[in-house]
């Protein structure tokens, strides 16, 4: 009788052990994600001939990703994304060579149904959204005149080189908060810290509404 009550208990334990898993598993989710551009065709700079070219990023930047969010109750999610850029035409990593890992966007943060959300690290600023999104090239640095001399200007590399107006598609030790929806309008601000004394220049704000 003893041998089968301890039985008993331990197949109660075990079940509930796996409810409390499944609860768990319910209400926090991570998802692998991207995208793969890659174009063929011909280029020719201003001083060199015309040349044969396979190359990444036709009509926008070849990524991956991982995405996660938590319920933690009353309408707050704790959320997080590491996203990564890649060229698919020779298979390395970044937009070019030295770009930081998770270029795109690397976020931790808070989401609630009445506040808003708030993101903290590598965000995409709005500005750079605004650009892409009344565009018909989309995010295109190749075809899209707009992208190419707002994030490149006159240089060949972007963030690795001359920056164009407003600099790279993504801010570093930024704050990023993005208000609830009012009746179909929302707003978002971010603020880049410069992270050095004396040098407010160094700091970066932007926003947008719609």
């Amino acid at each position: 009788m003893l041998w089968k009550t301890k039985r008993a208990v331990a197949l109660a334990v075990a079940a509930a052990s796996g409810a409390m898993s499944a609860a768990a598993h319910a209400q926090s989710s991570v998802t692998l994600y991207g995208q793969v551009d890659a174009w063929v065709g011909a280029q020719k700079g201003f001083d060199s001939s015309r040349a044969g070219v396979v190359n990444p990023g036709g009509m926008s930047t070849s990524y991956w990703g991982l995405k996660g969010s938590e319920d933690l109750g009353n309408g707050l999610k704790s959320l997080f994304a590491l996203e990564a850029f890649f060229r698919p035409d020779t298979g390395r990593a970044g937009r070019f060579d030295g770009d930081n890992f998770f270029a795109r966007n690397a976020f931790v943060g808070l989401s609630s149904n009445a506040w808003g959300t708030i993101k903290l690290g590598r965000n995409t600023p709005p500005y750079f959204v605004s650009t892409i999104l009344f565009n018909p090239f989309i995010d295109s640095y190749t075809f899209s005149p707009a992208v190419f001399h707002t994030y490149l200007g006159n240089g060949l590399s972007g963030a690795a080189g001359i920056s164009g107006l407003v600099g790279d598609s993504g801010w570093n030790n930024s704050i990023l908060y993005s208000t609830p929806d009012f009746n179909g309008l929302s707003a978002n601000l971010i603020y880049g810290a410069g992270e050095q004394a004396d040098h407010n220049g160094q700091n970066k704000w932007g926003g947008s509404m719609q």
